[in-house]
């Protein structure tokens, strides 16, 4: 409970000290005595925005304090959470503002940020005013109270979950009526498209195998001369003897002085040697490979490369991907293809599914129905109960639960408030009939109901 209130610098309260004690507390006073700024400084306690003018003319800050005592479980977990240090179960709490706008909020001398205040105070403490009650003239909000009063969280839990499955079933279907119906036009597309890549064979990084060998055969000239060359000294050479043939020469003396000494030293030296002439050997045929495939004549070779090059910059200018891409491409249509080919069949499973899916949800909205008009009636008898408390005896109170055939998100239910202020008179919206005092009590009187 609220059990003390300290005011200071607002409005044209210069230093107010307010203490409560158990019971029922009234303030009156005439217009202007300043029964509103300690209503509005519990607000400012409650996380409310600030406003320049609420601190006292002449000054340069202002402030509010209170303490609150034999405080809820549900105020000390939130405590807890936040890190909030409990003092004998008492929370004090001061929120000082200045003339730029800034506040800040202390909670058991710890500073806290504003969002743990709104969640805090309201554990603590509930405001009722004239305009809160026209949270009532929002239809919308109907269907939360009733919801909350009547515990209906399984059965709303479970419609959600059918309904969600439903509503994205109902998008493929769509999507599926959607490419049907462009469907041969899509068809013929994909067909040239996958005629058109297959046409060329594509083979992943072939056009970087062409640009080197278009390159080779630039260099055709030069590097014959010089490949010829190295084979012609290290493998090869009807002039004169090559690397290679001078050392099996070489390996053939070493191998006879190895029989004529028997000297283990001489015979492995000719192995080494001998392995020197198979790596000559390698390099020779290595290089002569560099030159392989192009025994056609250069000029017509490079007229193939070029060719073959420029049909595959086309595709790849026309569908703005490399090769990889194309490739990719082509098997993204084939199986686009397939699926349009299949999507009659696609089309009927949907509809069958969709079938299927709305009677569940249609399962799960009568029950989630059924809750809501059983929790209906204890909940309208309840506000009656409070309404006859407040002087509204006369008044007939009722909670309208019409059902639709149109499923959303919350159900199929339609809730309104239905009041009627004269006996023998049909009750109509509490929205359309209801004064502003009896839209107060009526909202008093849900609060009161609502508040366990």
């Amino acid at each position: 409970m609220l059990a003390n209130l300290h005011i200071e610098n607002i409005a044209v309260i210069k230093d107010l000290d307010i203490d409560f004690n158990g019971g029922f507390t009234v303030f009156t006073g005439e217009t202007g005595a300043g029964k509103s700024i300690i209503i509005n400084s519990i607000s400012l306690l409650c996380g409310e925005k600030i406003q320049k003018d609420m601190i006292r003319t002449g000054e340069s800050d202002a402030s509010v304090s209170a303490l609150f005592q034999n405080i809820s479980e549900d105020a000390k977990k939130t405590c807890s959470d936040y890190g909030i240090p409990l003092n004998d179960d008492e929370i004090y709490i001061l929120r000082t503002l200045n003339t730029d706008g800034k506040s800040t909020v202390k909670i058991n001398g710890k500073t806290s940020p504003i969002y743990a205040l709104k969640e805090l105070t309201s554990k603590l403490i509930t405001l009722h005013g004239q305009h809160s009650s026209y949270r009532l003239l929002e239809s919308e909000n109907y269907l939360g109270y009733l919801d909350s009063f009547s515990e209906c969280s399984k059965e709303y839990s479970d419609y959600r979950s059918s309904y969600e499955e439903y509503k994205k079933e109902l998008i493929n279907y769509k999507s599926l009526n959607r490419v049907s119906k462009d469907k041969n036009e899509r068809i013929e597309l994909l067909k040239l498209r996958i005629k058109e890549i297959d046409s060329l064979k594509l083979k992943s990084g072939e056009d970087s195998e062409l640009e080197e060998k278009r390159q080779k055969i630039k260099n055709l000239e030069q590097l014959t001369k010089h490949i010829k060359l190295i084979s012609k000294t290290l493998y090869k050479n009807s002039a004169g003897m090559s690397a290679v043939e001078l050392i099996d020469k070489a390996c053939e003396s070493l191998e006879i002085i190895a029989e004529l000494t028997s000297d283990a030293s001489v015979s492995e030296s000719a192995k080494k040697l001998n392995g020197y002439r198979y790596e000559i050997e390698d390099i020779a045929i290595n290089a002569r490979q560099l030159i392989s495939g192009i025994d056609e004549d250069p000029t017509e070779a490079l007229d193939k490369i070029n060719s073959r090059l420029n049909q595959i910059a086309t595709l790849k200018r026309k569908y703005s991907c490399d090769i990889d891409g194309l490739i990719s491409l082509k098997e993204a249509s084939v199986k686009e293809l397939k699926e349009l080919d299949d999507s009659d069949i696609l089309i009927k499973e949907s509809k069958e599914k969709l079938k299927v899916l709305s009677e569940i949800c249609k399962e799960k909205a009568d029950a989630l129905t059924k809750k809501r008009e059983s929790g209906a009636l204890v909940l309208q008898k309840s506000i009656c109960d409070e309404l006859y408390d407040l002087d509204m005896g006369q008044l007939s109170f009722k909670i309208s639960v019409k059902p639709d055939d149109e499923y959303d998100e919350t159900g199929k239910d339609a809730v309104d408030f239905l009041i009627s202020t004269n006996a023998g008179e049909d009750e109509k919206a509490v929205n359309k009939i209801a004064s502003g005092g009896e839209l107060s009590r009526i909202m008093l009187a849900i609060k009161c109901v609502l508040s366990d």
